[in-house]
């Protein structure tokens, strides 16, 4: 692959330096890649080529970028936020079969899970800052870039079609993981009912909150920026807040393999909750407030639902590294939504503590 080639459809004199690939993230393929753009003047870029599997409209999932960071730009200049700089067909270039984008590379830590409360209070933070900021952008203006992405019901129903073909004869084998997820389907599908009753509304989420999706300076470890924009979209704040619960809140790695040790961190939990709500409470309806701590139970069953599903069809979504992965974290976030399910009391009450301080 040259990368140089590429890196010319955004700056066509340029002379690629280096480059390095980061191996983390499951779905796009990135680069770290310093150019000289002129003489006398290099700087350093994040060069991502976006999985064509999960993002077949990439157009719209670059449409929704262009339109939020333009909004994050306008209502805070003197933050920190990705920059996307265009090419030839505007804010993307296709090459070699795939769609291609380059921001600002920013200098910074990054980590799988809140190795600290600090940190866990900062991951909150960013969150509720970024909710907060897009609180009066129009859900309505962006593309659902990955249709019935957190609908917990479609997921289910997705997954139990799967189990009914078995494309690659593996669902006898899982008649244990299967049976606790029929019994968990009604309860996990509880915010699903709420939206299609009109008691809750849809609004511009991230959709993908995990810790490893915050850039923190390396020095202060205070957080910078929230990065991986591609599912922004219409969707609701519990299951933006759960979903940043379900992987920093983990006492064990997402695909610990065994899922007996996993356990809620609920002093992780509080410290994330009271950054976040610290930030965006007021944006929050009372219903929205109230149905935070159960979407970490939802979005973790549903993690458990999409990472079974992708294992019983190959592991077509998730990159894997080896064949076992996705079961490996399905497995663990099931022995995680039943732990929360069992703290669902406590979480409830240290998010209405905090609201009512």
């Amino acid at each position: 692959m040259d990368l140089q080639h590429i890196c010319r459809g955004f700056f066509p004199n340029c002379r690629l330096l280096s480059q390095r690939e980061i191996p983390t993230g499951h779905i796009n393929r990135s680069y770290h890649v310093r150019l000289q753009l002129s003489e006398g003047n290099c700087g350093d870029f994040l060069l991502q080529a976006l999985n064509p599997y999960v993002f077949p409209q990439g157009e719209q999932v670059m449409e929704n970028i262009g339109r939020i960071t333009a909004h994050l730009w306008a209502k805070e200049p003197s933050g920190v936020h990705l920059r996307f700089y265009p090419a030839q067909e505007g804010n993307f270039l296709r090459q070699e079969g795939q769609l291609w984008r380059l921001c600002d590379y920013i200098p910074s830590l990054s980590y799988e899970k809140a190795p600290s409360v600090a940190l866990a209070q900062q991951h909150g933070q960013a969150f509720g800052h970024f909710l907060q900021l897009l609180s009066d952008f129009p859900a309505e203006q962006l593309h659902e870039t990955i249709p019935h992405f957190h609908d917990t019901q479609q997921r289910f129903a997705a997954l139990w079609h799967t189990v009914e073909a078995d494309p690659c004869g593996l669902a006898a084998s899982l008649s244990v993981e299967l049976k606790l997820l029929s019994q968990l389907q009604e309860e996990a599908c509880g915010l699903c009912r709420l939206l299609q009753q009109g008691a809750l509304s849809l609004r511009v989420c991230h959709n993908d909150t995990k810790i490893s999706n915050v850039l923190f300076n390396r020095d202060s470890a205070e957080a910078l920026c929230v990065i991986d924009l591609d599912t922004v979209m219409p969707g609701l704040a519990a299951y933006d807040f759960g979903d940043a619960i379900r992987s920093s809140a983990n006492t064990r790695a997402e695909d610990c393999p065994d899922p007996s040790q996993v356990r809620l961190d609920l002093e992780i939990f509080r410290a994330f909750a009271q950054g976040y709500l610290r930030e965006c409470a007021a944006a929050l309806s009372p219903l929205e407030q109230e149905t935070l701590a159960l979407g970490a139970f939802c979005i973790t069953t549903e993690q458990a639902v999409r990472f079974l599903d992708d294992y019983l069809q190959g592991s077509l979504y998730f990159r894997i590294d080896y064949p076992e992965h996705n079961l490996y974290r399905a497995r663990c976030q099931l022995a995680l939504a039943q732990d929360m399910r069992r703290k669902l009391p406590q979480m409830q009450n240290i998010v209405a503590e905090l609201i009512e301080a």
